[in-house]
């Protein structure tokens, strides 16, 4: 049969870029190969698929010990025009963690905070290299770190600013910190909100930088308090948001 739009017969391009990836997440797939969800400079949320991999001997020439949730990595990817999964030709380590695979708290963080990132960065379809240099250059700055019990509060709350619902900070003197509109407010809100000590440790985190985390002094009580108004907040925000299973592990290892 002939075809009558030149366009409608084009075949399916693809591309050769060089693309820096944050690996979220890997799912086996047929007997021999790899998906592998990823978060890119330079095209936000992508898949890929890793033919026979799995294989004792594979061909590609990839090495499957590259492909690991948190590893931070340059690849070449083959990009097709339409929704098709890519597929990687070349990948090499773009930062190697020094501290984290020999440390177990910091481990057990990052677990919570990678299947975190899986839900909220699969949504992000389109490029955003301000978001991906956030998240990677923390989590180099969490790698170096003392070990700041406290990061993946303040992780979770500067990311939204990334994500678009980072709180409006102009009064946070306010009684009230309005979590539906996220806002401090004088006005006692009529949905989710909070005050006094509560209100004051989100003040206080969305005012602190990474490096002075340390001097921090959140006890056990107030550690797990933050952490359950952080989620609530992103499930007042976030849709479909759940909490992610490894927090009952990140509660034991980091606070008790």
């Amino acid at each position: 049969m002939p075809c009558w739009h030149k366009e409608w017969c084009k075949p399916k391009r693809k591309t050769m870029r060089l693309v820096q990836a944050l690996i979220l997440r890997i799912i086996n797939y047929g007997e021999t190969s790899l998906i592998v969800n990823c978060y890119t400079k330079q095209y936000g949320y992508q898949s890929y698929i890793l033919k026979g991999i799995r294989k004792s001997k594979s061909k590609q020439g990839l090495k499957k010990a590259l492909f690991q949730p948190t590893h931070m990595l340059e690849v070449v990817a083959k990009q097709y025009a339409s929704d098709q999964l890519g597929y990687l030709k070349e990948a090499r380590m773009e930062y190697i963690y020094q501290q984290l695979p020999f440390d177990n708290n910091k481990k057990t963080t990052i677990l919570f905070l990678f299947e975190l990132l899986y839900q909220l960065l699969r949504e992000e379809e389109d490029a955003n290299p301000t978001l991906y240099d956030f998240v990677t250059e923390n989590l180099k700055w969490y790698d170096h770190s003392d070990g700041a019990t406290s990061f993946h509060l303040s992780f979770l709350i500067k990311i939204t600013k990334y994500l678009g619902y980072f709180p409006d900070v102009s009064n946070q003197r306010a009684l009230y910190f309005d979590m539906e509109h996220s806002l401090f407010t004088n006005q006692l809100p009529q949905g989710t909100y909070l005050e006094g000590h509560q209100k004051d440790m989100w003040r206080y985190f969305l005012g602190t930088s990474f490096d002075t985390l340390n001097s921090a002094s959140l006890s056990a009580l107030e550690q797990k308090q933050m952490l359950k108004s952080v989620l609530g907040y992103y499930s007042q925000h976030f849709f479909n948001f759940k909490v992610p299973y490894s927090i009952k592990l990140l509660d034991d290892v980091l606070v008790g």
